[in-house]
């Protein structure tokens, strides 16, 4: 009995430092929850040896309590904000695709391109003869893309309504999209539980917004003059390939974030990973990371 007051109370002190820790505006939900979906097996490593070496351990109700906040946990994390309306589980039905493509106006000088991505594969390679063009594979809800100019610029919306699975295995949505190399661009991509590969070398890239759940990443940087990039993330794997002339700032708030920045010639500065000729080099790029437990690997 006294070993499981112990024990009970050892969880308890720990719930009670983690709700102190949102209340002073250390971490979020989100970086909590990733943390938590991640190393939640480590609990049942301690809990183990409790057993074995007193004999016993949390009561039910503990025991109840803590596979609830690993089950939110890892629901938070996977679907992303925004994305709780989505039910997990396998696709219904067979896949079927729709191929888009959009025309470049005479007289457009910029674009933004905003995607809303439900979950599975992402993919940005190759360059379309007008502003994009594409192959949407989806199951339940059917994608829908629209583009409205606003004077010299040009704003193109893809994205699927509400309803949408979150896929699981391989057979998820599959999205491979192409984007032109003539204007600039800012691209904003929202997404749930995603595995992307976006490959931006030949685009005239201003601004990247990545908001997903747990994502693994991969992106390739152009050599453009003045580039900013967000990338918010659940439990995440980053990899990050920037040109070595690029000179180079990425600003991050987690201490659990790979070390490979610091070999990668970045010093530290703060919360952030410097380059030496960042704001000297002709091209510029700037990358605010707000990632849970993250794997991130620089390449130069």
């Amino acid at each position: 009995m006294r070993s499981t007051r112990f024990w009970n109370g050892i969880v308890l002190i720990l719930a009670g430092a983690l709700l102190l820790a949102l209340n002073q505006g250390w971490g979020n939900v989100a970086s909590w929850s990733a943390i938590i979906a991640d190393w939640w097996p480590v609990a049942l490593i301690v809990l183990g040896l409790a057993v074995l070496l007193t004999g016993s351990g949390p009561s039910f109700g503990i025991l109840l309590l803590m596979a609830l906040v690993v089950f939110g946990s890892y629901v938070y994390s996977s679907l992303g904000a925004g994305f709780g309306h989505l039910r997990i589980g396998p696709p219904r039905g067979t896949a079927r695709a729709e191929v888009f493509e959009e025309a470049l106006p005479a007289g457009i000088t910029a674009s933004k391109v905003s995607v809303a991505f439900a979950g599975g594969r992402l993919s940005i390679e190759g360059v379309p003869e007008g502003l994009a063009s594409g192959s949407l594979t989806y199951y339940e809800v059917k994608p829908a893309w629209s583009a409205v100019q606003k004077g010299t610029s040009l704003d193109l919306t893809i994205s699927q309504g509400q309803g949408e699975v979150i896929p699981t295995g391989e057979s998820g949505n599959d999205w491979r999209l192409s984007l032109t190399d003539k204007v600039p661009m800012d691209i904003s991509i929202r997404a749930g539980a995603t595995s992307a590969r976006l490959d931006l070398r030949r685009v005239k890239l201003r601004t990247l917004d990545i908001s997903c759940g747990a994502a693994s990443l991969v992106l390739w940087f152009p050599e453009e003059p003045q580039m900013r990039a967000s990338i918010k993330t659940g439990a995440a794997s980053l990899e990050l390939h920037v040109p070595a002339a690029v000179g180079l700032k990425i600003n991050n708030a987690n201490p659990l974030m790979n070390r490979s920045l610091e070999n990668q010639g970045l010093q530290k500065s703060g919360n952030s990973y410097v380059s030496k000729d960042f704001g000297q080099a002709k091209s510029n790029l700037e990358i605010d990371l707000k990632t849970a437990v993250s794997s991130v690997k620089l390449y130069r």
